[in-house]
């Protein structure tokens, strides 16, 4: 029986056949040289697709240095790989001639890249500069015997070059020099990737990824949650495309779902398998799609979305050994058509394959699918993080490990780190990928049980007999023997079989609520991983940083993914915005100058202004954490809720308890003209965080501004306000009982808080009368200033020194408008030129010796209540 591995697969690069050095030849990737090996035993040919066959084996079979016991001289396809005899190479006269041979468009000896083999086509890829010129392009093509064979059908202005039998160099040389005009965005030259695939095949006949219950040595509960999940959503109306190899249309668990799809390889299959060998993407497809409760076979992570088969490689037998081939640019193209709206329109694109070097290509096409794919919100693009073997890198493989993308890796059923699984830096999370039962491509060969009854025969079957035909019917049949163990089914392993998993989990994600962006599903995936089960709870999660969304581990990343926790938390983003979404650190100085939805929270950290001057809607989890030395500026901005029936967290100034109350040391928080609203807590400063308030509106916050202790040591004051409205009204009803409404400042142990001609109100008809609750300011063991706001140039009263014209600060509604206690002598309160309108108490001060209550007026009336207004105690 051949071998078969299930691994990632593929990607690019090779090294010009007479080069003698290795590491010498290059190409160029965003500008960087990426080298690459050479290897002087292997060959590499690319046929006609007109070639005389025989022609090309005869030349073969004469050639002393080809390892004719590898090569059967049955040439399938116009892809040809050669070994040499044992100890030998092939020489300089054995590439020209092969080369030279009119049936063989290139001949060149095997380059290598992080161990993956790779052969140089005879085209190659360039994207013109905008201020490039096409006639430019042809006079280069002329000058270097170049053809111009084709415009890329999804990208503007990028066009495949192909050299002639008499064109002096190779692909590869002839990119780098048309790269070095400075005419090209880019110029890579195309290669045919190598990759052997195998996998064992031991049949085991359960879905412990799904729902683990301890079978065959496992760890209860290590699975991905999805009986659970399945009660919320089973990915309807989604659509995930499968690029690999093809996927069985007719297989009994997947035809209902499966939809014509796209070849990019040329066979026009329409993303069906081909080659005998084409089982890897019906394996990936029955994880993702197989149908559920249809009384067969098994069920996948999303059973009602829909599976895109797009085919971007063949499997082919090489030296005994199956190896996946494919082409740089198929790889790309396969890409972009899923993500377009004029192909296969797909929500989510599943991955399980990569490896070797980049390309940039491909890169782009990755970076359009997740920018430009469902309509700019993006394209969900999940990759396996790679499978490596002895003397290979354990580090995620390329293209996994692109920062706009989902890198999975593996785990077994007891929660360790499948010990193929490639992790490090740019792993994100892990899910099951050891002895994973799912759909078999029915033809494939390598199969132990050798070629089996498909469908598609036992359609015809009863065609002929003029019946109707019966799923169960047929999977009775292929259990017959000498047919069993199920043929259309198998048990294999890999992180392409992890891959699916999450693509299956983010196609729940978007069923839920398919306005969420591409990296808010990524979000919810890593931030909802399993850290605390099975052999996982062994792994030290640490924070970690370019790792925001929870603890992180470089062999498991956030852990173990977990579908239903995944969509208990898209439920409780139920309020989604037509406008841009963003999330996590600013990195450097921003504005927010046009309407943005934080969907997760904003860290603002040391030496960093974020300025808000439109509107920010805030999801019920999201804070904004302003970091010892960052700064927050609101000038006439709101922030408010995104949710209409929830309140978000708020702002969180932080401050360095061992410095002085200074913005070089503390965070500070500075509002012109914003306003506040609809916060659990508008501004929360802790250890010393500052703020700075004027022309600004706090309006129905639970605490609009709450101040903690700072250190003993500190100096300075924690917080002015001037000429600031503080609102709470009948609106709060939106949220929960106004008799919630607790205060509009909060002071504890600050170190000075100034209030300057500012209004404090409670307008809503039910208001508490309980203590604690219901103020205007609350004040314990804190110096605190109420007075007057003078307006400019306002004359002076001598020899008091006030100003004669000033607005007054005011205090309405409130069961106590300013109540004070502090702990004896220090600090003091002063309240001056203050007006205090129906409020059960004006001011309410206790234990406080040294406090100041000038020119105050106090209503002692109360219009809404029979109750006694007081002026103060």
């Amino acid at each position: 029986m051949k071998k078969f591995l299930i691994i990632l697969t593929c990607i690019l690069l090779y090294l010009p056949f007479y080069a003698q050095q290795s590491g010498k030849d290059y190409y160029y990737y965003f500008g960087e040289k990426i080298f690459l090996t050479e290897r002087a035993d292997k060959l590499f040919m690319k046929l006609a697709q007109d070639a005389d066959k025989q022609n090309v084996t005869a030349m073969i079979m004469e050639e002393a240095s080809v390892n004719t016991d590898s090569f059967s001289g049955n040439i399938s396809g116009n892809i040809i790989l050669l070994d040499a005899k044992e100890g030998e190479t092939f020489s300089l006269g054995t590439l020209t001639k092969f080369k030279e041979n009119p049936n063989v468009l290139s001949a060149h000896l095997i380059l290598e890249y992080n161990d993956i083999m790779l052969g140089l086509l005879n085209h190659f890829t360039v994207k013109l500069k905008p201020a490039t010129l096409m006639e430019q392009l042809q006079q280069l093509v002329s000058k270097y015997n170049c053809n111009i064979e084709e415009e890329n059908p999804f990208v503007q202005n990028q066009y495949t070059v192909s050299l002639t039998h008499s064109s002096d160099l190779n692909a590869m040389q002839m990119a780098n020099l048309f790269y070095e005009t400075e005419l090209f965005e880019f110029s890579e030259p195309n290669f045919g990737i190598f990759n052997s695939l195998y996998s064992n095949d031991p049949y085991f006949n359960q879905q412990w990824n799904l729902k683990n219950t301890g079978q065959l040595w496992g760890i209860r509960d290590v699975d991905i949650k999805a009986e659970p999940a399945w009660e919320i959503a089973h990915g309807g109306m989604v659509n995930v495309a499968v690029i690999d190899v093809g996927v069985d249309k007719l297989h009994p668990d997947l035809m209902p779902t499966v939809s014509s799809g796209y070849d990019a390889t040329g066979n026009g299959s329409s993303g069906s398998p081909v080659s005998e060998y084409d089982s890897h993407g019906t394996l990936c497809a029955g994880i993702i799609g197989a149908k559920k409760d249809n009384k067969i076979g098994i069920a996948g992570v999303a059973p009602q979305c829909m599976i895109i088969p797009v085919k971007f490689g063949i499997m082919q037998d090489f030296f005994g050994i199956i190896f996946l081939y494919t082409e740089t640019g198929w790889a790309a193209n396969s890409i972009r058509w899923a993500y377009s709206a004029k192909g296969g329109k797909a929500d989510i694109l599943s991955n399980s394959w990569g490896g070797g070097n980049p390309d940039q290509d491909l890169t782009n096409a990755i970076t359009e699918a997740v920018t430009l794919g469902r309509g700019g919100k993006g394209c969900v693009v999940v990759f396996a993080s790679g499978n490596y073997y002895s003397g290979m890198s354990h580090t995620v493989f390329y293209p996994a490990n692109l920062h706009n993308v989902i890198s999975v890796g593996a785990i077994d059923r007891q929660g360790n780190r499948a010990g193929f699984s490639c992790y490090g830096d740019s792993l994100d999370v892990v899910a099951p990928g050891e002895d994973i039962w799912t759909t078999n491509w029915p033809n494939d060969e390598s199969n132990s049980s050798g070629r089996i009854y498909d469908f598609a025969s036992y359609l015809k079957e009863k065609e002929d007999e003029e019946e109707d035909y019966s799923i169960v019917d047929y999977i009775a049949k292929i259990d017959t023997p000498p047919n069993p163990p199920k043929p259309s089914y198998r048990e294999v392993d890999g992180t392409s079989m992890a891959c699916p998993h999450v693509a299956g989990i983010a196609a729940l994600i978007l069923s839920v609520n398919n306005n969420l962006y591409w990296w808010e599903v990524k979000d919810i995936i890593e931030s909802t991983a399993q850290k605390e089960v099975g052999k996982l709870q062994n792994y030290l999660f640490q924070t970690t940083p370019g790792h925001p969304n929870g603890t992180w581990h470089e062999q498991v990343g956030y852990g173990l993914v977990d579908a239903h926790a995944a969509l208990v938390k898209v439920l409780a983003m139920r309020c989604p915005q037509n406008m841009p979404a963003v999330q996590g650190a600013i990195t450097k100085n921003t504005t927010w100058s046009a309407p943005v939805h934080v969907v997760h929270s904003i860290v603002i950290p040391n030496g960093v202004t974020l300025t808000v001057t439109s509107q920010v809607k805030c999801d019920n989890d999201v804070s904004i954490t302003v970091q010892p030395g960052g700064k927050l500026i609101v000038n006439d901005g709101k922030l408010t809720n995104a949710c209409e029936d929830e309140l978000w967290k708020g702002i969180i100034v932080q401050g360095d308890g061992v410095n002085p109350l200074s913005t070089t040391y503390q965070g500070c928080v500075q509002i012109n003209g914003g306003t506040i609203e609809n916060a659990v807590c508008g501004i929360y400063s802790t250890l010393g965080g500052l703020i700075y308030v004027e022309n600004a509106y706090f309006k129905n916050n639970t605490i609009a501004v709450q101040i903690d202790p700072v250190a003993t040591a500190q100096r300075g004051t924690s917080a002015t306000f001037k000429q600031t409205n503080f609102i709470f009204n009948d609106s709060y009803l939106n949220f929960g009982n106004t008799l919630d409404f607790e205060t509009h400042i909060k002071l504890s142990g600050s170190k000075g808080v100034v209030v300057s001609g500012c209004t404090f109100s409670n307008e809503a008809t039910q208001k508490s009368y309980q203590t604690g609750y219901n103020t205007g300011i609350l004040c314990f063991n804190s110096p605190l200033t109420v007075r007057e706001c003078c307006h400019p140039n306002s004359p002076v009263h001598y020899p008091s020194g006030w100003c004669i014209n000033y607005d007054s600060s005011v205090f309405s509604g409130f069961n106590v408008a300013i109540y004070a206690s502090n702990s004896g002598t220090a600090p003091a309160i002063t309240v001056r030129n203050s007006d205090f309108i129906s409020n059960l108490y004006g001011a309410k001060i206790s234990a406080v010796n040294y406090h100041e209550l000038l020119r105050n007026n106090f209503d002692l009336t109360q219009s809404n209540s029979k109750l006694k207004t007081y002026g103060y105690l």
